[in-house]
């Protein structure tokens, strides 16, 4: 995992555009909450009658699971975001990942119901949309670097 990182790192591509790296990270991360997800998902729907007559309570308690992983590893692995406010950041995490989670059920609603995908085949098609909406999103809204202040430059004058 270190030498595809360190590879993608190196690329000249990618030191031009360092959001390629962000997202490479965020696409990583995103597969191993994926498999969280998914996991949880799977062991739920197929474990009980009830759960697989509510796939989509199962497929929210998993992205509840999913999404709070995601927000650790993404802080401090994709965007190395130092910002303490977590009380601030995490509810605007979760709020990206509520809408992502709106987006991913009506299309694993619709999927499933309307075009009788299979239900796994649906979830999978339903994450690759999500994917793109949350990096966007957390990128440019909850990770936002925090802007400095004019009287904040005053008072530490950089060199």
């Amino acid at each position: 995992m270190r030498t595809i990182i360190e590879n993608i790192r190196n690329n000249e591509q990618v030191k031009k555009r360092p959001y390629i790296e962000q997202f490479v990270k965020f696409a990583i991360v995103g597969t191993a909450n994926t498999f969280v997800d998914f996991g949880i998902y799977f062991g739920l729907t197929r474990s009980s009658e009830f759960w697989e007559g509510h796939y989509l309570w199962a497929n929210f308690i998993a992205f509840v699971f999913a999404a709070t992983s995601s927000y650790i590893f993404n802080k401090n692995w994709t965007f190395k975001d130092g910002n303490r406010k977590i009380h601030i950041q995490y509810p605007k995490f979760l709020l990206v990942s509520a809408v992502g989670l709106s987006l991913n059920e009506t299309i694993l609603y619709l999927l499933v119901t309307q075009a009788v995908f299979y239900d796994l085949w649906a979830k999978v098609l339903a994450a690759c949309v999500v994917l793109f909406w949350n990096f966007i999103i957390n990128k440019i809204w909850t990770f936002r670097p925090e802007q400095k202040t004019q009287s904040s430059e005053l008072q530490n004058p950089e060199v």
